[in-house]
């Protein structure tokens, strides 16, 4: 008991004089993660330090603003539970808040390390006594079991999906029930009922009277069926904590919903394209660090007989170990300082909003005032300790640390919740100033506002019914052909916002009419004009605002899917190549840097869908659907069209990273001869370009298409599941606006050689 006291007094001491030393350099200047945050523009070229770093794959977290800040977050909000369940003794135990909270944030292993040192030394702190070690120590095992299995499980879509829902049906509420509370409590309560069986009854703190009158129960309900002691305790354990499990996760997603948006946004729900960050070396390390002196502890006490049961104290090593392995052979995300820096810029948007708090100053005085005040009274009481030989004043300095320790977390807390919130919100007046530093860093440099001409956003004929409504064209029906007409609106990363783009609809008109005229692997196609002055088109009037953006084309019964080639490894494809090293289930070359040549085309399909992402198929599922002979025929047509105009293209400085196409059936078809292109071709809408100087490998580069929308939004933390439809500065409008004239007089005009 003695030597666990020690062991706990060297981690109390240890780590309040670093949280001081930390907090006393947020002071200093120049020096702090908080008083003097480095810009994204500031980020040095990537050193070798860095490339060892994303080769072994250490952390797929931000030390200081992610994993530093949640564990405490959550180590603060495991001590609010425990103080409530001591105060309030019919709650159930509410220790596990914060370590689902951790859990949803930043994964299993993380959970689990929250989980692990509120157990052994918060609730040690605060549940004294002579049978402290054996009533506490022994749930780390079950505080471990519970961050691995919240972390793990909010990995699934439904998750991310339920938490964004602003009216959840009563069908997922009973789901999150089902598998963040019951489960949880059945896959929490098989580490505690072996732990009960080796410790004894004492092992369960029964201060809540719903837990006694529930185990009571059950232990008759054991007595009349002749149940095992271990399916026994299981049964009772896994029925009376169903609600403290149930409630912990609930509140847990109430706290990282209302307090700390922005890492939900970034950590839960991502930016788009990509995925969730995954756990590297760092993450299981500190685990098995941080369960040493647990370990040490079961070694040395006789109460949990480690020579008979040690399979039971080992197993969370056993774990960690089987991780260790596993990271051996896992493939390290190639752009993983990438995203660092993008992760790193949006903090540093929050430092700036808090700085501009009205309560900063007051936050920072007290901050000052707390840690100068405790640090006198401290050394004090140290200094008094050993004069007079009294060990006793060596504890109250202790515990008066760890008292101003959480008081400093509650503080930062506070604030880091206040800049998250006032930055997703757009509250305050800094909102703007991050705004211009992301269009100054989307477009390089800051062009002069310009007054916009009017635009057409929901195109509208009274003569003619519509036949379809897409993310940028309408479609109406004329018998047996269609008219479309391109509005200007702009869709990005897969949603329709309320941004439109002066003269964007007739440049996309004009330049798929200008590639299904010119292109000899667009025949057949479905284009007929886009004259409505000649005959027979000059019947069909048109208001004269939509005569540059109208095209005739024949109906056609269209293929429910869309087919995407690539030729360089750039924007998703990128993405999913640095965490996979396929793209869309194509196993690709390892070594390939961003926006490499690919060293032979690609093609990916995907399903079709008017809202919401595209999903990828495999060329296997295509022929399942359209048969192979179809399925080859598109293949073959796709790769055509795009070395076609990937050639026009270079000749006029441009490269055609990739491209969508769509295809459709003349009704009543028979054979490949009608199957005809369809859609638009070749545009900025449907096409990534950039311009040949631009393109260095490893390098960002401009873009010349709707990315410099989708670009400036991931700068400004703007995520579709979560927000409304953003505010485009006119800037980025009026730089598209150019971007798409001057790309359709690049390709239109005839080549110089």
């Amino acid at each position: 008991m003695s030597e666990a006291k020690d062991i706990l007094a060297f981690t109390a001491y240890t780590l309040g004089i670093c949280y001081y030393l930390l907090e006393l350099t947020n002071h200093w200047p120049k020096v702090g993660l908080i008083s003097k945050p480095r810009p994204l523009e500031h980020f040095r070229p990537l050193s070798q330090l860095h490339k060892l770093r994303s080769k072994f794959f250490i952390s797929g977290y931000l030390i200081n603003y992610e994993i530093l800040p949640i564990l405490g977050i959550g180590l603060l909000i495991n001590c609010g539970g425990v103080l409530l369940t001591r105060t309030f003794k019919n709650l159930l135990f509410l220790d596990m808040v914060g370590t689902a909270f951790s859990s949803f944030l930043l994964g299993p292993w993380y959970g689990a390390l929250c989980g692990l040192l509120s157990n052994s030394f918060v609730n040690y702190v605060m549940y004294p006594g002579d049978d402290a070690d054996k009533i506490i120590f022994p749930w780390s095992l079950v505080n471990i079991a519970g961050g691995l299995y919240w972390g793990f499980v909010v990995r699934n879509r439904w998750f991310r999906n339920y938490i964004s829902e602003t009216h959840a049906s009563v069908r997922s509420h009973l789901l999150f029930v089902l598998v963040y509370g019951v489960l949880a409590s059945i896959v929490l309560a098989i580490p505690g009922a072996f732990i009960q069986g080796v410790v004894g009854d004492n092992a369960v703190l029964e201060d809540s009277t719903v837990a006694s009158t529930i185990s009571a129960l059950i232990q008759g309900f054991c007595s009349f069926a002749h149940l095992g002691s271990v399916v026994c305790r299981w049964l009772t354990q896994s029925i009376w904590s169903i609600p403290d499990k149930a409630i912990s996760a609930a509140l847990a997603v109430t706290i990282v919903r209302l307090g700390f948006p922005l890492y939900e946004r970034e950590l839960i729900h991502t930016r788009p394209n990509e995925t969730r960050p995954r756990d590297g070396w760092l993450g299981p390390i500190a685990l098995i660090l941080a369960y040493v002196p647990s370990l040490f502890i079961f070694i040395k006490v006789d109460t949990y007989g480690f020579d008979k049961h040690y399979v039971l104290w080992l197993s969370p090593l056993l774990v960690l170990v089987l991780r260790m392995i596993y990271l051996v052979f896992a493939r390290s995300p190639q752009n993983l300082e990438e995203h660092f820096r993008t992760r790193s810029g949006i903090y540093d948007n929050v430092v700036k909003v808090i700085q501009t708090n009205v309560g900063h100053s007051f936050f920072k005085r007290l901050r000052i005032a707390t840690i100068l005040s405790t640090l006198i009274l401290i050394g004090g009481l140290l200094l008094l300790g050993v004069f007079r030989h009294n060990p006793e004043l060596f504890q109250v300095s202790g515990n008066f640390l760890l008292v101003t320790c959480g008081m400093l977390l509650a503080i930062y807390a506070v604030q880091l919740a206040l800049g998250q919130n006032s930055l997703v919100t757009g509250s305050m007046a800094t909102v703007s100033e991050i705004q211009k530093e992301a269009v100054t860093k989307t477009l390089g440099t800051v062009p002069s506002k310009e007054e916009q001409p009017p635009t057409v956003q929901e195109p509208q004929l009274s003569d003619l019914k519509e036949f379809k409504r897409g993310k940028v064209r309408h479609l109406f029906d004329i018998g047996d052909r269609l008219l479309i007409v391109a509005s200007d609106r702009i869709p990005v990363l897969d949603c329709e916002i309320d941004t439109t783009v002066p003269g964007k609809g007739a440049i996309l008109t004009k330049l798929s009419a200008f590639w299904f005229s010119s292109l000899k692997s667009a025949n057949p196609h479905h284009f007929l004009t886009t004259d409505f002055s000649q005959p027979p088109y000059d019947q069909l009037v048109l208001p004269a605002e939509y005569k540059d953006r109208a095209m005739l084309v024949k109906k056609l019964d269209m293929i429910n899917f869309e087919f995407i080639v690539r030729g360089y490894l750039a924007g998703s494809a990128w993405e999913e190549y640095s965490e996979t090293g396929k793209v869309a289930g194509i196993e690709l070359r390892r070594g390939l840097e961003k926006n490499a040549r690919l060293d032979q085309l690609i093609f990916t399909p995907t399903t079709k869908t008017d809202t919401g992402p595209e999903l990828p198929i495999s060329f296997e599922e295509l022929a399942d659907n359209l048969g192979l002979n179809c399925a080859t025929e598109l293949r073959a047509r796709s790769f055509a069209l795009f070395e076609e105009a990937s050639e026009w293209c270079e000749k006029k400085g441009l490269i055609l990273c990739d491209t969508k196409f769509e295809f459709g059936w003349k009704p009543g078809a028979q054979g490949m001869g009608d199957l005809l292109l369809a859609d638009e071709l070749f545009t900025p809408d449907s096409s990534r370009f950039f311009q040949a100087a631009d393109m260095v490998k490893g390098h960002e580069a401009p873009s010349w298409d709707k990315d410099i929308v989708a670009n400036y939004l991931r700068r400004v933390g703007w995520t579709p599941q979560v927000d409304k439809s953003p505010e485009i500065p006119s800037e980025i409008v009026s730089t598209i606006a150019k971007r798409y004239d001057e790309i359709y007089r690049l390709i239109a005009s005839p080549p110089t050689n």
